[in-house]
C-alpha cells in the first residue's frame, strides 16, 4: 500500500493540472492583423515596374547606330546574388498596334549587367525611354543541383531564364500581372 500511494498523489496532481488548464467560456475577439514583415532571405524579390528614362550615349562607329543607355538602382541585388542567385527581368511596352506585350528584357539589351546595387542596360538604334523594366531576384538558397522546386514542379535555371512573364508573375505570385490591352 505504500508504493500506492505516491502513485495516487501523482494521479491527483496530473488529473488536477489537467481541470486547471481546461477553457472555460467563449473564445475572445481575434486581434486586428499585424503588419506584413520583411521579405526573409530565401523569398522571391521583385522591383516595381520602372519606367526606362535612357540617355544617348553615342553612335557606334563601325554601323552608325545609335547606343543608349541607363543604370538602375537595385539595392537588393547583392553579391551572394551575383554568385549563386538568379535574375530574371522584363520589359513591358506598347507595340505597333497599341498592344502592351511583355517580353524576357535580355534580348533587347546588349549588355544587361548585373552589378552589386544596379543594373547597367545598354540598347542600340532603340531608346527604350517610356517602356516598363521590372527585375524578379531569385536567391541561391532555393537552388538545388541548379534547381528549383516551386508548386511541387522542379524548373532549371535556363527555363526560369526564358520563361515568360504570364508564367513567372503566376509562379512567383507576383501583385499584378500584365496583359495585352
Amino acid at each position: 500500500m505504500k508504493t500506492l500511494k505516491p502513485l495516487y498523489v501523482l494521479f491527483f496532481a496530473v488529473m488536477l493540472l489537467i481541470a486547471a488548464c481546461s477553457k472555460t467560456g467563449p473564445a475572445g475577439a481575434s486581434g486586428a492583423p499585424g503588419p506584413q514583415g520583411p521579405a526573409g532571405p530565401d523569398s522571391v524579390l521583385h522591383a516595381a515596374w520602372i519606367t526606362l528614362q535612357m540617355s544617348f550615349d553615342s553612335v557606334q562607329s563601325s554601323t552608325g547606330d545609335s547606343v543608349f543607355s541607363q543604370i538602375l538602382p537595385a539595392g537588393s541585388i547583392t553579391q551572394q546574388i551575383l554568385d549563386s542567385g538568379l535574375v530574371l527581368t522584363y520589359l513591358s511596352y506598347v507595340d505597333s498596334t497599341g498592344s502592351t506585350q511583355v517580353v524576357n528584357a535580355a534580348p533587347y539589351f546588349n549588355p544587361e549587367l548585373f552589378q552589386v546595387g544596379s543594373i547597367s542596360l545598354t540598347s542600340y538604334i532603340v531608346n527604350w525611354s517610356g517602356a516598363s523594366y521590372r527585375y524578379i531576384i531569385v536567391p541561391g538558397s532555393l537552388f538545388v543541383n541548379n534547381c528549383v522546386t516551386i508548386g511541387g514542379k522542379t524548373y532549371t535555371r535556363q527555363q526560369l531564364r526564358t520563361m515568360d512573364y504570364q508564367h513567372a508573375g503566376s509562379l512567383f505570385s507576383l501583385m499584378e500581372v500584365r496583359s495585352n490591352n
